[in-house]
């Protein structure tokens, strides 16, 4: 027994995190970076480079399919269950057919549906007189979006809704349908920096030093004072990010990472810097941005090395539960490279957009110049075999709850069992071929498990953690 647990301690099992391909242009978006992905595993990425916005679709395997200019300066981009794809943007051009500051719905083709918006004034000294600060779509596809109105725009509406009375600055919040039909304009004491939207038309907001939730109603639920703990947003240098999930709670990733429950209360908090998180499909959550020397994560996972003095791009998978480190990536540069942004794809891998100087590695993908990048990071478990062997399969969510999933469509007649460290076996043989095999835990003391897989006369362990 003794001996089961050393081995279980001991490293059979590992993270094989890999780049499987790298997409690069020269020349491509270097600000204002954003990805989003379907249902399918397409890609779209927008960027803004020297002549302006442009907004790309990759397949699965990074590919491209088709790149759109005369967009604008985009700030964001969001997509929903349908795939129809949403852009905020100032100054726009032919696709967009706005001539100021707008949101634009797009079909996966990229065709234009509908652009709802306002033109702005511009002022003697050739400065614009509307700035867009975030936006965000929720799975209905309702649209958000947020900027600051001057009074010298000469603005007398916003869409369909009367203007008045406006300050020098203006802190706004609007909110359109699927249909563009705009749904209410609310106005701010300070600016809406950031947007997430939650389950059942809720939506998260940073405003000021607050992370606030509001319900379907637009009512607010909560609000949490940040000040002292996390910075503040400033415009076209550094935005807090927020992400949300199905249960309300809520994540935000700056120069800390910390997770919100659902009423507003701090669950716990990281000292980890980030430029944009998102949710794995497994449960977790996966954060990129950039470090420099080191970064040490804890929980036995590898401290990460830079060998350049600049920037050099991470990317980072963290439990939902507790916000403990599962596993960290990085690339190689002689310069700088960064993660700039972040999407989960259906298979559970990762794609990260960002930029670059003076060339960049990731893994056997090397690449010189400077420009934009776009990389899938294989997130898959590695089960090492007791024999040294290895193979990918999935092992979800890890912790676990009330059950567990293995998938690995190449086993067959695989046998299963699951020990706790003490080596008492928790499931007796069972076998699958190819498909999920869903075993309830609900029923098992919190703790560490091991399953193990025999599969082709090999072996394979893999640990995961069952919590209550």
């Amino acid at each position: 027994m003794l001996l089961f647990a050393l081995l279980c301690f001991s490293g059979l099992y590992g993270n094989a995190q890999s780049w499987n391909w790298v997409s690069h242009n020269n020349f491509g978006p270097r600000e204002l970076i954003n990805v989003v992905a379907d249902q399918n595993g397409y890609i779209y990425a927008s960027g803004i480079d020297s002549a302006g916005g442009k907004l790309t679709k990759y397949r699965p395997n990074g590919i491209m399919i088709w790149s759109k200019d005369s967009i604008g300066a985009i700030q964001g981009l969001s997509i929903d269950v349908n795939d129809n794809l949403y852009i905020t943007a100032e100054a726009g051009g032919a696709l967009t057919a706005r001539t100021s500051h707008f949101v634009t719905k797009l079909d996966s083709a990229g065709n234009r549906l509908w652009t709802k918006g306002v033109s702005a004034y511009i002022s003697p000294i050739d400065l614009p007189t509307i700035t867009l600060f975030a936006s965000a779509a929720d799975s209905a596809g309702n649209a958000y979006m947020s900027g600051d109105i001057e009074s010298i725009s000469g603005l007398t509406q916003f869409d369909t809704i009367p203007l008045s009375n406006l300050a020098p600055h203006n802190y706004f919040l609007a909110k359109y349908n699927s249909a563009g039909k705009i749904q209410w304009l609310k106005f701010f004491n300070d600016p809406v920096y950031a947007i997430a939207c939650g389950p059942q038309g809720s939506y998260f907001i940073e405003s000021g030093t607050y992370f606030q939730k509001y319900g379907v109603n637009d009512s607010l639920i909560w609000q949490q004072n940040f000040s002292g703990t996390f910075n503040s947003s400033v415009p076209y240098i550094f935005h807090n990010k927020l992400v949300a999930d199905a249960q309300g709670n809520l994540f935000v990733v700056g120069n800390k990472l910390a997770k919100y429950n659902s009423n507003g209360t701090l669950a716990w908090i990281k000292n980890v810097t980030g430029r944009d998180l998102a949710f794995t499909y497994s449960g977790n959550i996966v954060v990129t941005g950039a470090f420099f020397g080191s970064l040490i994560l804890g929980n036995g996972v590898p401290d990460l090395i830079s060998t350049s003095a600049g920037p050099t791009l991470f990317v980072a998978q963290f439990y939902e539960v507790d916000g403990s480190a599962n596993w960290a990536k990085q690339a190689g540069t002689l310069g700088w490279n960064s993660g700039d942004a972040i999407v989960s794809l259906p298979n559970g891998n990762c794609v990260i957009a960002g930029d670059f100087n003076s060339g960049s590695s990731f893994d056997q993908h090397i690449f010189t110049g400077n420009g934009f990048f776009l990389a899938e990071l294989n997130t898959t478990l590695l089960g090492i075999s007791e024999n040294g062997a290895s193979t990918h399969f999935q092992l979800y969510p890890n912790p676990a709850t009330s059950k567990v999933t293995l998938s690995n469509p190449d086993f067959r007649n695989a046998s299963v069992e699951i020990f706790d460290v003490a080596g008492k076996k928790m499931l007796e043989k069972v076998y699958f071929s190819g498909s999920d095999l869903s075993i309830l835990t609900e029923s098992w003391p919190a703790g560490l498990y091991i399953i193990k897989v025999s599969s082709k006369g090999k072996i394979f362990n893999q640990k995961f953690i069952v919590q209550r």
